[in-house]
C-alpha cells in the first residue's frame, strides 16, 4: 500500500513539473538560458581583457594552437601591434598563402563565441559541436566555400580538421562552442551516432527545454570540476545527442534534415529533381514523402531555407543584397526583393537595418 502510495505522489510530482514545462515552457526556458548566459558572461568579460595587450594575445596564441609558433612568425611580418590587428573585421588575408591555424585542446571545453573574436578560417585536432542558443551563427567553409546559417536551437557537429571560419557574434546573439576531445567522442557520443552517417558538418535540431537543461547541467559540472565531473559531463553529452537524433523530438524529420544538408551544400541552387536523385528516389515519392513527414511541401521547406539564410546574411554580413538574394538560391533580385516583403513586413536593406540597432 505504500508503494502504491509513494508510486502515486512520484506520478502526480512528474505531471505537474510536465505541465509547467510545456504549460510555462517560456518561463522556465528563459530561466535555463538566464543561468547558462550568467554561467558564461565571465568568458566575455576575460576575452575583453585578452584582447587589450599584445602579450595576452600571443600567450592566447601559443596556448588555444598546436600551430601558435607559426602562426605568429605569419602575424609578425605582417608588422603592427597585435591589439589594432584583432580589432579588424577580419584576419582571413592572413592566412592565405601561410598555414592554416589549428585550434587544440585536450580535454573537454565549453565557451561562448564572444563578441570580440574576429572571423578567421581555422581547423580543430578535435570534434566541435556548436549550439545556438539564442540568435542565429553563420560559417563559412573551406575549400567547399558552403555557407552555414544556424538559427536558434540548431546545433552543428564538425569532424576535426574541418576548416570554417564562424562571422562575428551580434549582440542578441548567444552561440556555445564544445570542444569535444577525440577519445570522450569515442566513448560518450560515438556509440550514440554509430548508424548516423556523418558529414564534416552534421546539422541537427534540438527540443529547446531538453536542451538548455543539459547544457546547462554540462556547464556546471565543467565549471565545478566535482568529482566524477568527466564522466557526469559524457553522460549528458551522450544524452544530448540522443535527443539530437531521436526523430520524433527533432524539428526536421530525416527527409527535411537531409534535405537542408543538400541545399547547403549547393549554395542554395537546387530543385526536387535533383535532390530526389542524391537521395535515390522518384520526384513524386520525395515529393509525397516530404509532405508526409513534415506537413509542408518541397518548396515550402526550400522557401524556409532560403528565406533563414538571406535574413542570416543580411543581418551579420556586409555582403550587397543583390549577391544575398544568389547565395540564397534566388536567380533573379526582383523575386527576392519581392518575396522578402511578403514574408517579413520590410524590405531587404530595412531588415539590415533594424537588425543592426
Amino acid at each position: 500500500m505504500a508503494h502504491t502510495k509513494i508510486a502515486s505522489v512520484c506520478k502526480n510530482t512528474e505531471l505537474i513539473l510536465l505541465k509547467e514545462m510545456t504549460g510555462n515552457g517560456g518561463a522556465v526556458r528563459i530561466a535555463m538560458q538566464q543561468n547558462i548566459v550568467s554561467e558564461l558572461w565571465q568568458q566575455e568579460t576575460a576575452e575583453k581583457k585578452i584582447y587589450q595587450s599584445s602579450d595576452r594575445i600571443r600567450a592566447m596564441i601559443q596556448k588555444d594552437f598546436s600551430n601558435g609558433t607559426e602562426i605568429l612568425k605569419v602575424i609578425d611580418r605582417s608588422g603592427g601591434d597585435l591589439v589594432p590587428l584583432f580589432q579588424l573585421t577580419s584576419l582571413e588575408y592572413l592566412f592565405k598563402e601561410g598555414p592554416v591555424p589549428i585550434r587544440t585542446c585536450r580535454k573537454f571545453e565549453i565557451s561562448k563565441h564572444t563578441t570580440c573574436q574576429v572571423p578567421y578560417y581555422h581547423s580543430h585536432d578535435y570534434y566541435e559541436l556548436i549550439y545556438v542558443l539564442r540568435g542565429q551563427c553563420i560559417q563559412r567553409f573551406e575549400p567547399s566555400g558552403h555557407i552555414l546559417c544556424l538559427k536558434a536551437n540548431e546545433a552543428c557537429l564538425l569532424l576535426p580538421e574541418t576548416i570554417h571560419a564562424v562571422e562575428r557574434c551580434g549582440k542578441d546573439d548567444v552561440i556555445l562552442k564544445y570542444s569535444i576531445p577525440r577519445q570522450l567522442y569515442r566513448q560518450a557520443i560515438a556509440p550514440v551516432l554509430k548508424e548516423y552517417e556523418m558529414t564534416e558538418m552534421s546539422i541537427f535540431s534540438l527540443n529547446p527545454l531538453q536542451a538548455d537543461w543539459m547544457i546547462e547541467r554540462i556547464i556546471r559540472e565543467h565549471r565545478l570540476g566535482k568529482e566524477y565531473a568527466e564522466l557526469a559531463i559524457g553522460h549528458y553529452l551522450g544524452l544530448l545527442f540522443i535527443d539530437f537524433i531521436r526523430k520524433p523530438m527533432a524539428l526536421y524529420p530525416e527527409i527535411a534534415e537531409k534535405l537542408r544538408c543538400y541545399y547547403e551544400s549547393h549554395e542554395g541552387q537546387i530543385d526536387l529533381h535533383g535532390f530526389a536523385s542524391e537521395i535515390g528516389y522518384s520526384d513524386d515519392y520525395t515529393g509525397r514523402m516530404i509532405k508526409k513527414t513534415t506537413g509542408k511541401s518541397y518548396t515550402e521547406i526550400v522557401l524556409e531555407l532560403k528565406l533563414q539564410r538571406a535574413s542570416c546574411l543580411l543581418a551579420q554580413t556586409d555582403v550587397p543584397i543583390e549577391k544575398v538574394a544568389a547565395l540564397s538560391g534566388w536567380l533573379n533580385p526582383s523575386g527576392f526583393y519581392k518575396q522578402f516583403y511578403r514574408s517579413f513586413g520590410m524590405s531587404p536593406g530595412t531588415y539590415r537595418t533594424k537588425s543592426r540597432q
